[in-house]
């Protein structure tokens, strides 16, 4: 949160500038410094507002898993398209996807049961990440940081030690 700070401020002073370079032109230049300050001012102030409103979706979310957590992550869930972004929590049993939709929270349990195989792939339009091969015949994907550590967890669970990345194991079957 610290960086996004520093990035807005940036972002407000840059466009201070940017106004009173250009009305510099247009009247003098008392009133063009006094514009780019207050432009810059108020630029600050609408986007620090906005990025703690947003933030704040995410805060106190561990509260809701009633599991020890071993992993966790943002992450963007594909299933033939993207379902949502939220947050990718690893616990001894189960991935918990929790994001929100229309300022509802939803949540979806995958338990490590129900997977087949995990590995590391192409999900959707060329998008790598995460690929959950269900039981079920089912391909489920999440974009994440730390993909290795999401696939080694899950295959130790899942009792499969090998990491498969999917696009070199289709070249070499054929």
């Amino acid at each position: 949160m610290g960086k996004f700070r520093g990035a807005i401020i940036t972002g407000g002073l840059f466009a201070g500038f940017i106004v009173f370079a250009i009305t510099v032109f247009l009247m003098p230049p008392q009133r063009a410094l006094a514009i780019g300050i207050l432009t810059s001012a108020i630029f600050t102030f609408v986007l620090s507002l906005v990025s703690d409103i947003s933030f704040k979706k995410y805060r106190n979310l561990d509260q809701t898993i009633e599991q020890d957590i071993i992993l966790k992550n943002i992450a963007n869930y594909y299933s033939d398209r993207l379902i949502g972004d939220g947050l990718l929590y690893l616990t001894k049993d189960r991935l918990i996807f929790l994001f929100f939709k229309k300022r509802k929270l939803y949540r979806e349990d995958i338990p490590f049961t129900e997977i087949e195989r995990a590995t590391y792939g192409t999900l959707f339009r060329n998008i790598l990440g995460l690929k959950l091969f269900m039981n079920d015949s089912t391909v489920k994907g999440f974009v994440i940081n730390d993909i290795e550590q999401f696939l080694e967890q899950i295959n130790k669970k899942t009792r499969s030690n090998t990491i498969v990345h999917s696009d070199r194991s289709e070249n070499t079957e054929s």
